[in-house]
C-alpha cells in the first residue's frame, strides 16, 4: 500500500512539474498568427533589431539634460555555450530609444587578460548628481569562476570604465543581480551547483521537492562580503527592487512565481532579512524583472510559457514561444494583478528573457 501511494505521489509531482513547464498549454499563437498583444501594446509592431544576438538582460539609464536615455544590453553571440566550463565572450551594447539605433559600448581601463561573458545586469544611479552612474554585470569566466563586474558610466562619449571585480564564495551559480549601492547588491543563484555540474543541475531542475532538491538562493552583498538571505528556491532567476529599497522582487522560474519580499535590516548589522509579503502566481516560466521607470508599482516580466520548448530551443535552435507580463503591485489587502502584454509564437523572437517599456518603446529581449 505504501509503495502504491509513493508511486502515485511521484506521478502527481511529475505531472505538476510538467504543468508548470507549460506542457499542457495549448492557447499559444500559431506561426501564421504570429503574436497577440494586450490593449496597452495593441499598436505595437514587432520589428527585429539586428546586431544584438543573445540580449538576455538589460538596464535602463534615463535621459539627462545633456544626453538621451540608454538601454544597456547584455549580449553574448552564442549564449548556448555559456553552460560549458569555458564560456564564449560577449559585450555590452547600447540601444537608444530616441532613434532606435544600437552601438557597442567601449571599455576603459580593463585589467590585462580581462574576460567578459555577461549575464544579468543592473543600474545604480547615485543620489549625488555629480557622481557617475554604475553598471553592475554578472560575468561568467572560464573554469567555473563567476564574478560581478562594476563599471562607471561616462555619457559624452558613451563608455564604461572598469572599477573592480567582486568574487565571493556565495556566488555559486549567479544569474541576475540588482544594485543597491556603490558596491552593494542582491544576487540570485539559480541552482545550488556550478555551471559545469550538469548532472546535479539536471536533477535539481527535474526532480520535485522544495527542500531537498531546490537549492537556488538569493545573496546579499553588503559592500564587504556575501550572505545567503534566502535559500531552497526553485530556480530563482530575475531580481529587482523597489526604488525606496523596501521590497525585493524575485522570479522563481520553476514555480511560476514572482515573490515579493519586505526588506528589513538586522539591528547593529549590515545584514538584511527578507520576509515574504506576497507570492504572485503567473502560470508561466518567469525570467527577468523590470520596474517601470515612471510607475514603480508596475513590473514587467519576460517569460517562457513553455519551459520544455525553451530547453529544446537552447539545445537545438527550435522555436520557443515568448511572453511579457505586467504585474500591478498591491500593498494592501488586494492581491497584485497580472496582465499579459504580449504572447508570441517564437518565429520572430524565441525564448524571451526580458521585456518592458522604456521611453514609451516596448522592448522584448531573448536569451539567445
Amino acid at each position: 500500500m505504501l509503495k502504491r501511494v509513493t508511486i502515485i505521489v511521484l506521478i502527481a509531482a511529475v505531472v505538476l512539474r510538467l504543468y508548470n513547464a507549460g506542457l499542457f498549454k495549448f492557447d499559444l499563437p500559431t506561426e501564421q498568427e504570429g503574436a497577440r498583444f494586450s490593449r496597452d501594446w495593441e499598436g505595437a509592431k514587432c520589428q527585429k533589431i539586428d546586431g544584438v544576438p543573445g540580449s538576455e538582460d538589460f538596464a535602463f539609464l534615463p535621459a539627462t539634460p545633456s544626453s538621451p536615455s540608454v538601454l544597456f544590453l547584455s549580449v553574448v553571440p552564442n549564449r548556448r555555450e555559456i553552460r560549458f566550463p569555458d564560456p564564449p565572450p560577449g559585450e555590452v551594447k547600447a540601444f537608444f530609444p530616441s532613434n532606435k539605433t544600437v552601438s557597442s559600448v567601449p571599455f576603459n581601463n580593463l585589467p590585462t587578460g580581462f574576460f567578459f561573458s555577461p549575464h544579468g545586469m543592473s543600474m545604480w544611479i547615485p543620489k549625488d548628481p555629480s557622481a557617475s552612474p554604475r553598471l553592475f554585470v554578472v560575468n561568467h569566466q572560464p573554469k567555473d569562476i563567476d564574478t560581478v563586474e562594476i563599471f562607471d558610466i561616462s555619457l559624452n562619449p558613451l563608455s564604461l570604465t572598469y572599477v573592480e571585480t567582486i568574487e565571493d564564495e556565495t556566488f555559486i551559480s549567479p544569474n541576475d543581480l540588482v544594485a543597491t549601492g556603490p558596491r552593494h547588491f542582491f544576487l540570485t543563484n539559480d541552482m545550488g551547483s556550478p555551471r559545469s555540474a550538469e548532472f546535479s543541475r539536471t536533477l535539481e531542475s527535474l526532480i520535485p521537492g522544495k527542500i531537498i532538491f531546490s537549492k537556488g538562493s538569493v545573496v546579499h552583498f553588503d559592500g564587504f562580503s556575501g550572505h545567503v538571505v534566502l535559500d531552497h528556491q526553485r530556480m530563482p532567476n530575475g531580481i529587482n527592487i523597489s526604488p525606496d529599497l523596501k521590497h525585493l522582487y524575485v522570479a522563481e522560474t520553476l514555480s511560476n512565481l514572482i515573490n515579493v519580499f519586505t526588506i528589513s535590516h538586522e539591528p547593529d548589522s549590515q545584514r538584511v532579512r527578507l520576509d515574504l509579503f506576497e507570492s504572485i502566481h503567473t502560470g508561466t516560466g518567469v525570467d527577468n524583472i523590470e520596474v517601470d521607470p515612471i510607475d514603480p508599482n508596475i513590473l514587467y516580466v519576460g517569460c517562457h510559457p513553455r519551459l520544455l520548448d525553451f530547453v529544446s530551443h537552447a539545445i537545438s535552435h527550435t522555436v520557443a514561444p515568448s511572453e511579457v507580463l505586467s504585474i500591478h503591485l498591491s500593498y494592501d489587502s488586494k492581491p497584485s494583478r497580472v496582465e499579459k502584454l504580449a504572447l508570441l509564437h517564437g518565429s520572430l523572437i524565441s525564448a524571451s528573457s526580458g521585456g518592458g517599456v522604456f521611453d514609451g518603446f516596448p522592448i522584448i529581449g531573448p536569451v539567445f
